[in-house]
């Protein structure tokens, strides 16, 4: 019976991701979407490319990088995101 527990446990919180990234490490479009909602507060701000790259500039002093569908689709992100996203700064080229 202990296993059965063991198992439920490791299912359950043993595979929630406090995955780490690294300075310059490029995301897929969904996952910076994610990281966005889910961490705002490690953001300064997004810069915004006229080719769809975004630069996503932490508060570390890292940047994550990602490439969106469709111009302006990350503002849209943002304010999808609400008052947690609120004090992330919007650059544009």
């Amino acid at each position: 019976m202990k296993r059965i527990y063991l198992l439920l446990f490791i299912t359950l919180f043993g595979c929630s991701s406090n995955k780490s990234y690294v300075d310059g490490q490029q995301l897929e479009w969904a996952e910076a979407k994610s990281f966005i909602n889910s961490k705002p507060t490690e953001i300064d701000d997004v810069f915004q490319a006229h080719s769809l790259h975004i630069n996503i500039l932490l508060k570390n002093g890292d940047v994550l990088k990602t490439k969106e569908r469709h111009i302006d689709e990350i503002f849209a992100v943002l304010r999808k995101c609400g008052v947690p996203c609120k004090h992330i700064g919007w650059i544009t080229e």
